[in-house]
């Protein structure tokens, strides 16, 4: 089957990303029981969130004017018991860190993979974002806004 650049592969691109993050930030010790959320699913509103660190895909868009794709997504993430917000910072620098190169001030491509996880597109990131936090007596929320383009329209 020949790979296919479209919307159900871009969105597990994008939670593939979201999954890699999460990975990170247990493998450092950042947040061990984080959790994936999928925030956009319709879930019942009276139903308790796990006491754990969750971070998901939220709000994403897909935009193909003239052929070129750009995807604007936010990664929400929800921080348990972390008064002082040092746990909510080394998570959004490892957040930062999929998107922005760590030394050179340039933005990271991003590997889109088809059903079998071969290579074959990417996606460039042309913004990153972290918006301004919300919080409740046990959670912090705050929001990563991120914008990509595909990188290889030859393909």
């Amino acid at each position: 089957m020949a790979s296919r650049f479209d919307i159900p592969t871009v969105y597990a691109t994008l939670v593939t990303k979201v999954k890699e993050i999460i990975d990170d930030l247990k493998t450092q010790g950042i947040s061990e029981k984080i959790e994936y959320m999928a925030w956009d699913a319709r879930q019942d509103t009276n139903t308790e969130l796990p006491n754990v660190d969750l971070i998901g895909l939220a709000d994403w868009t897909f935009d193909e004017a003239d052929h070129m794709p750009e995807i604007e997504c936010v990664i929400l993430l929800s921080v348990v018991n972390d008064a002082n917000l040092f746990r909510e910072v080394e998570i959004a620098n490892v957040i930062r860190n999929k998107c922005v190169h760590p030394i050179r001030p340039e933005y990271l491509t991003w590997t889109v993979r088809d059903s079998e996880n071969n290579p074959f597109s990417q996606l460039t990131v042309t913004n990153f974002t972290m918006l301004p936090s919300g919080e409740s007596e046990a959670r912090t929320v705050r929001q990563f806004g991120i914008s990509l383009k595909r990188a290889d329209y030859g393909k």
